[in-house]
């Protein structure tokens, strides 16, 4: 029997609109308001030797490919921080954050056009032990587990990041805050010029293209926050701009 992906698209009612077979192995696909959808997906010779790499690309509501916007690569010898790659959708932007160019983020417009590069200076980290343990989890200190090779010296520049609905981003760090626990975080606002920096005690997230635990809606920060017992709660701020 043929293995194949199809796309299903339902209205906001949950009502069927189309079914979409798809010509391309696609993974995490995203939704835009224009129509059209933005994926990672498969293609031949993605993977040479110990290396491999994943392009994101625009797709029309037909799924045929608009453009590739960037790619995500590594090596598969090893499980490593290095290189990571986030990308966000907000109301009407895409944000990429590539390991390969540091500290820069790119803004799409739904259409592909790139608008902006978003870059900051930033302060080197190296990876504490606090850090360590709050990536690993249960894996932290398990024997086997090549510590050197998964932490780069220093960490990347970000941890994640996140989206308002009014375009401002919110960029989580490795640098401490002034309390236990805490990380800064550097806010930019919708033209992408960097407008401050707030610590906030926010749980980890998963790094690659991982968990999405902080979300920005109307004005409100929504995150999770974890007790010393290991116990999560959901914190939800109000933010004001002055």
């Amino acid at each position: 029997m043929e293995n194949f992906q199809k796309l299903v698209v339902y209205d906001l009612s949950g009502a069927l609109l189309r079914e979409t077979r798809l010509k391309r192995r696609a993974l995490q696909v995203d939704a835009l308001k224009n129509g059209n959808f933005l994926a990672f997906y498969n293609e031949p010779g993605n993977i040479s030797g110990n290396s491999y790499f994943m392009p994101l690309a625009l797709f029309d509501n037909a799924w045929s490919k608009i453009k590739i916007l960037d790619r995500f690569g590594g090596n598969l010898e090893y499980r490593s921080q290095v290189p990571f790659f986030m990308r966000r959708v907000s109301e009407d932007r895409i944000f990429i954050a590539n390991q390969s160019r540091g500290n820069e983020i790119w803004v799409y417009e739904f259409e592909g056009n790139l608008a902006r590069k978003i870059r900051k200076e930033y302060r080197p980290v190296a990876p504490a032990e606090e850090i360590k343990k709050a990536i690993l989890g249960p894996d932290y200190g398990r024997s086997g587990l090549s510590q050197d090779k998964y932490f780069s010296n220093p960490l990347p520049p970000l941890n994640q990041f996140s989206s308002d609905d009014e375009g401002r981003l919110f960029v989580m760090t490795y640098e401490p805050g002034p309390s236990p626990g805490e990380y800064i975080w550097d806010i930019f606002n919708p033209d992408g010029v960097f407008v401050g920096r707030k610590a906030l005690d926010i749980i980890w997230a998963g790094l690659y293209l991982g968990l999405r635990l902080t979300f920005v809606k109307n004005g409100r920060l929504y995150c999770q926050r974890e007790k010393e017992s290991g116990f999560r709660e959901l914190f939800v701020y109000k933010m004001i701009w002055k």
